[in-house]
């Protein structure tokens, strides 16, 4: 019988998934203001007892399932889609495999439908590699990153979690947890000037706040 330990999640992080941050920060006082967090939250990484950083990003969107980077070397080079002017990101990530597997297993044994993806190449997407580039640029430590299925409801999303939380205690590891999404992802549909970037409406703003209400997942 497998010994399992309480799991440990120190900390979580919600942050954006656009490259602003990474590639232009300069370009905006918010943007700067984002990176200036993003430095906040990579040094408490470092000050942290952390094992593993889990991401789950919304901008790896799955349809079948969930599906679990396992590359322990993964390395290519990205363009985001959408600010593709901005340039490119190159990644060189070191990604948990041990644990990436077991989640598999995990997520198979409470029902879920998951598969790892393990081959040189893979894109990574935008709001993975932001995260990481800047919460961890140096590979401290180990990576996993979980897709966002289309289709998950909250439930099923809770059901991702534990079968993470099983995971962690299989293996006795410390992780930092790490949301990329967007929000509302409410888009201008004409080019602006950076420096006037912001909340696309008051409206957007109060669903926002609406969102970020906490919920008991126990």
């Amino acid at each position: 019988m497998t010994e399992m330990n309480e799991p440990e999640i120190l900390f979580g992080i919600y942050c954006p998934p656009h490259p602003q941050p990474l590639l232009s920060p300069e370009a905006s006082e918010g943007y700067s203001n984002l990176r200036a967090a993003y430095d906040e939250c990579r040094k408490r990484i470092e000050e942290s007892e952390a094992d593993i950083i889990l991401v789950y990003s919304t901008t790896w969107p799955s349809i079948i399932g969930h599906q679990i980077q396992a590359l322990e070397k993964a390395v290519w080079t990205h363009v985001d889609d959408d600010f593709h002017y901005l340039g490119s990101m190159p990644y060189d990530f070191h990604i948990d495999t041990e644990f990436a597997h077991a989640m598999k297993d995990n997520c198979e044994k409470r029902g879920l439908e998951a598969r790892t993806v393990e081959y040189e190449g893979f894109p990574i997407d935008t709001g993975s590699v932001v995260a990481l580039q800047l919460l961890n640029p140096a590979n401290r430590i180990p990576a996993c990153i979980l897709s966002s299925n289309m289709y998950a409801n909250r439930s099923e999303t809770i059901v991702l979690g534990k079968a993470a939380r099983d995971t962690l205690a299989q293996q006795g590891k410390k992780a930092v947890v790490v949301v990329v999404s967007s929000l509302s992802n409410r888009m201008f549909t004409e080019h602006i000037d950076p420096k006037e970037d912001r909340i696309h409406s008051q409206k957007d703003d109060d669903f926002h706040y609406l969102g970020s209400m906490p919920y008991d997942f126990h």
